[in-house]
């Protein structure tokens, strides 16, 4: 710490230690305190005489007020108050008294503070110290003032939460307004702009006490709060005051009503830079007597939207519902239009580019060799159909291809058992088919509802989906519904979301095919200008829309998808006639419910069937070379001509079994899946719509013959002439149902291994007696149901017979007897097959007594 410089005049005689025993110490506190309200020593005390000392009478001398923010000389402002720089020169002991201080606020020097949380305080920071380090605020100054003035820079504080710059100096050879009129001029004509928004810089002089901050609550708003300490101001002064730094939307003075002290007045301005650049140099000034204090005010709406809402559901909820369709139609159903095109062309598929570069490669390996070699060193491509054993399919390929060129007006299903490869069929006929489409529904039928619609969206490319939204929205409604009362109608249905996904695809399809016609339109009609028969006349290619494994999960969860899928497909097809759509199942009532969505029109079906014996062996002997006709025959003959078995077999026999052990092992696993699905081992009996009797029956007339009559089979005590369990046993693979003249009228196994199964399991002694005892049980009790009914008939019709025994003959009691002696008849041919199964039973538990 310096000495303090000595005085040039002696102190005032008030100042002086006097003789009393008042201690020094206080003595110099008092002396300071005098000192600080004394007048300011630079400069008026050489331009005026000084005044007598301690002389402080009101009537003697009125205070002067300052010159532009009307303090009383004995209030120290922001010009007197001394902040000491390392720049700041010094002269002498004391400062130059000819030299005034003053400050001016620089406004969109930086950004403003947006919040409690700015990610870009760090940057801001940085900015604002380099600013200062490289004075950068040399520009905001000129560099020339008045003739006889000097300018002298005191010191540069950044402001960085209100987004401004103090620039203090020194000024001699005329006032501060002067210095900071020249500064406001070269600003205005340099036209300097800030370099974060490229708007004007703005200079104002300071002319109060500011108050530089950092509470992290506190952000800068076009509000201020005006604080009164001293008689209120009107609204005319404070318009004067502050309208100098911006427009003004309005001001409020607080009500005189009220007994909150301070009083205050609210000043909101149109543009918040006006705002930070008013609170910065007018606070702490004193206004015609009266000091003010500024602070920042949270502007509060009185019109709440969101309080509106909540008080007024059943309007806000369907405008917002509105709003949202809006944007989705406007902005992301086109996206996802884009995205399901994309999905159908492939026209962004990585797996298309990658096939035809193998396919360039190969051509140009090709030619290379034949260049090299000769034309005989290059072995043709084999095409799939001679590598996969479709000579016998070739008429439904063709058809399907032929169809497929064709205008779209009905649906198209593919049907036939399990394996006898249908999808391979289909893939085969679009080999070459540009825009298609394929849909699972074995990964959507059985799942929760957000992993089906999520899964629809993901085969067909339905992107962005938004799954997510449906689960938060139920629950959200289910908040509303329960504080609420009303309901908010937020949550869409599972439906409704299926249906928005089909739309899309319908909306991609008609794209398509609306381009391709009016291209093909276009050259039909500029072929008919130029009369010319060179020009080419695109066809238009429908898009193919595949729907796999159509009814494979009946009573299921999520089965509801395949009446939707259904009625979507008949719309696109029959009615729009924009895409073909085929239908791919093993299940028998495809047809069926097919034909209730297209009644007018007939489906357009495909049955595959088993190969023949010879084309099976084809297929096996060109994929096994290495294995003799005499090895294959014998398992090819019971192993039938199931595209999927005959396959089975041989990764079998490139494993390394021999076609006997590769047949054996798959007859095994055929019987313990007919034992499983069958028999209902390993699973729950209750949602068989057979039973294991029912079952076994057909297994023993299916070991014996090729074929069994469908309706002999339904009229055996067994079934009881009810056709369900057949059905359903079709609808598992179990059998295959043969039609004709529109009914069911033969039945045989569900694969050709199924007979060789059948045989097999008759001829297990211990199973046969199992289930000779289980059936003669059930025979038996459903024989013993109608004895009783015939025994309780026989009773009663016995007590009639006695009462008009003495009527005549042509009487009642002659129709009481004939009926009585049906029912003795059929009450021995009953007890007859009662004891025959009764036999039958003991004879099947001496096979399995057990020996002791």
């Amino acid at each position: 710490m310096r000495p303090l410089p000595p005085l040039s005049r002696p102190l005032p005689a008030c100042f002086q230690v006097s003789d009393s025993h008042q201690p020094v110490s206080q003595t110099v506190v008092q002396a300071a305190d005098t000192l600080a309200r004394a007048p300011s020593l630079t400069g008026a005390a050489s331009r005026t005489p000084a005044a007598p000392a301690c002389q402080s009478t009101a009537a003697e001398s009125e205070p002067v007020k300052h010159v532009r923010t009307g303090a009383a000389p004995n209030e120290v402002t922001e010009h007197e108050l001394e902040v000491p720089t390392e720049s700041a020169p010094v002269e002498g002991p004391m400062e130059n008294p000819d030299f005034h201080k003053g400050t001016v606020w620089f406004e969109n020097i930086f950004p403003f503070k947006l919040g409690v949380i700015d990610p870009r305080t760090y940057f801001i920071n940085q900015y604002a110290s380099k600013f200062v380090e490289e004075e950068r605020w040399r520009s905001l100054v000129p560099e020339h003032f008045p003739e006889g003035a000097e300018f002298q820079f005191r010191s540069a504080e950044p402001n960085i939460k209100e987004g401004g710059l103090y620039l203090k100096f020194r000024y001699r050879g005329g006032t501060v307004e002067e210095a900071v009129e020249a500064i406001q001029a070269h600003v205005r004509d340099t036209g300097v702009r800030s370099s974060f928004n490229l708007r004007k810089i703005k200079a104002f002089e300071v002319k109060g006490r500011p108050w530089v901050e950092d509470m992290v609550s506190r952000v800068p708003t076009s509000r201020l709060h005006v604080e009164f300490h001293g008689p209120d101001l009107t609204v005319e002064q404070l318009y004067r005051e502050f309208r100098n730094y911006g427009r003004i939307m309005d001001v409020t003075l607080q009500p005189s009503s009220s007994k909150d002290v301070p009083r205050f007045a609210s000043v909101e301005f149109v543009n918040k830079r006006s705002a930070t650049s008013a609170r910065n140099c007018i606070h702490g000034e004193s206004i015609d007597g009266t000091r003010v204090h500024i602070g920042y005010e949270k502007k509060s709406n009185s019109f709440s939207l969101w309080n509106w809402m909540m008080a007024n559901l059943r309007i806000s909820v369907p405008i917002l519902l509105a709003i949202a369709a809006v944007i989705s139609y406007l902005v992301f159903d086109p996206l996802r239009v884009f995205f399901i095109t994309n999905k159908l062309t492939g026209r962004f598929s990585f797996v298309k580019y990658a096939e035809t570069a193998e396919e360039l490669l190969s051509g140009a390996q090709s030619s290379i060799l034949s260049f090299i070699f000769g034309s005989g060193a290059v072995k043709p491509k084999r095409t799939l159909r001679s590598s996969l054993g479709w000579a016998e399919r070739e008429k439904e390929e063709k058809r399907l291809e032929q169809h497929f060129k064709q205008s779209p007006e009905t649906l198209v299903l593919v049907s036939g058992p399990k394996g006898s490869g249908k999808s391979d069929l289909v893939r085969k006929a679009l080999e070459h088919h540009k825009n298609k489409l394929v849909i699972h529904c074995e990964d959507l039928v059985g799942q929760p509802e957000h992993i089906l619609i999520s899964r629809l969206a993901s085969q067909v490319n339905f992107s962005p989906s938004f799954g997510f939204m449906s689960q938060i929205t139920t629950f959200m409604d289910a908040i509303i519904t329960a504080t609420t009362g009303a309901k908010a109608g937020l949550s869409t249905t599972k439906e409704n979301e299926i249906r928005k996904i089909l739309d899309c695809v319908t909306k991609a399809v008609t794209d398509l095919t609306v381009k391709q016609r009016q291209a093909r339109l276009k050259a039909l009609d500029e072929l008919s200008r130029r009369d010319a028969d060179s020009l080419d006349v695109p066809e238009v290619e429908y898009p193919v829309i595949v729907i796999e494994d159509y009814l494979g999960k009946e009573n299921s969860r999520g089965e509801f998808l395949y009446s939707m899928l259904t009625e979507w497909a008949a719309i696109i097809t029959a009615q729009y006639r924009v895409a073909h759509v085929v239908f791919v199942s093993d299940n028998p009532a495809a047809v069926r419910e097919l034909g209730k969505v297209i009644p007018t029109k007939s489906v357009e079906g495909y049955i595959l069937k088993d190969a023949t014996p010879e084309s099976a062996l084809a297929y096996v002997q060109r994929r096994l070379p290495r294995v003799t006709t005499e090895a294959l025959k014998p398992a090819l003959d019971s192993l039938g001509g199931r595209l999927h078995d005959l396959d089975l077999l041989i990764q079998k026999v490139n494993a390394g079994q021999t076609p006997a052990d590769a047949f054996d092992d798959m007859v095994h696993r055929a019987i313990t899946e007919l034992r499983k699905i069958g028999m209902g081992e390993d699973m729950d009996s209750s949602k068989r719509q057979w039973t294991d009797v029912q079952f076994w029956k057909v297994a023993q007339m299916l070991s014996k013959f090729e074929e069994v009559p469908f309706d002999n089979l339904c009229i055996h005590p067994i079934f009881k002439g009810d056709p369900s369990p057949l059905i359903q046993m079709e609808r598992d693979g179990l059998i295959i149902l043969d039609h004709a003249n529109g009914r069911p009228y033969s039945l045989r196994p569900g694969k050709p291994i199924y007979r060789t199964a059948f045989k097999q399991m008759n001829e297990d002694e211990k199973l046969v007696a199992t289930m000779g005892i289980r059936t003669a049980k059930q025979l038996m009790a459903d024989e013993e149901k109608r004895l009783k009914s015939y025994e309780d008939e026989m009773q009663t019709l016995a007590s009639l017979n006695h009462s008009s025994s003495g009527a005549a003959w042509w009487g009642p009691g002659t129709n009481v007897r004939s009926r009585i002696d049906f029912l003795a008849e059929k009450l021995g041919e009953s007890s007859r097959k009662v004891v025959a199964w009764s036999d039958e039973e003991t004879k099947f538990k001496k096979m399995l007594k057990l020996a002791e």
